[in-house]
């Protein structure tokens, strides 16, 4: 639970001054993760929703539908089935993807600005992500170890 009291401390440090966004996105495939999440940052938090999204599609399916304009920080796992973590972070940062995706319908420039926390217990399955250069680049705020 440490860690998560930790993580809810970043995220309220990391809400930009003067935004008026009042929602969190957590995107977990682990129902007991994505609970305890909502259950330490409702409690660490006050005034933000906190909305879940099951993987990374069902999270750009939220965000497509309205959900961009009103996201102040996202929380995203890596490891996920139909979309990783780092497809995601791709999608809402305007990257080119591995996944086909067509995402003209994100509000790409409104979600450059929005701090990510990017969670993995194991960050060696996936040769793929290299945290330090996603933090070099600015892709994620912070990387949290799950």
């Amino acid at each position: 639970m440490t860690d998560e009291v930790e993580t809810a401390d970043k995220v309220a440090e990391a809400q930009p001054a003067g935004v008026s966004r009042d929602v969190i996105l957590v995107v977990d495939d682990e129902d007991s993760i994505r609970r305890l999440l909502r259950l330490s940052l409702s409690r660490r938090l006050s005034g933000f929703e906190i909305v879940e999204a099951v993987d990374g599609l069902n999270a750009l399916e939220q965000l497509r539908n309205g959900l961009a304009d009103k996201v102040a920080v996202i929380l995203v796992d890596n490891i996920m089935p139909r979309m990783s973590g780092m497809d995601v972070i791709a999608e809402i940062r305007g990257e080119p993807t591995r996944v086909d995706q067509t995402l003209s319908l994100i509000h790409v420039d409104a979600m450059k600005r929005v701090p990510v926390f990017f969670m993995s217990g194991n960050t060696a399955a996936d040769p793929n992500v290299n945290i330090d250069d996603l933090l070099r680049r600015r892709l994620i705020t912070e990387f949290v170890q799950k």
